[in-house]
């Protein structure tokens, strides 16, 4: 999936500029990426995209920072005849 291997190679060439940072728990400046993809779809609101991104990022965050997670969401899908 291209989308996380260039968010995965952002992460490493921010870790290598050794920017510092004092406020950051490892002393420099790091990045955290969530990402989520699904096709598009009538019946699942764009909400559930931005949820899935922001579960992605809160993961990448509690897992200490300095990388990429990702979310394959599945669009909604109406039981036919409704």
């Amino acid at each position: 999936f291209g989308a996380v291997q260039v968010a995965e190679r952002i992460c490493v060439d921010v870790e290598k500029l050794g920017i510092a940072c004092p406020a950051s728990p490892v002393g420099r400046i790091t990045v955290s990426m969530g990402l989520a993809a699904m096709k598009p779809d009538r019946d699942t609101p764009a909400s559930v995209l931005l949820n899935a991104v922001e579960t992605a990022l809160e993961n990448a965050r509690s897992e200490g920072g300095n990388c990429v997670r990702y979310r394959n969401i599945r669009p909604v899908r109406k039981a036919v005849g409704k």
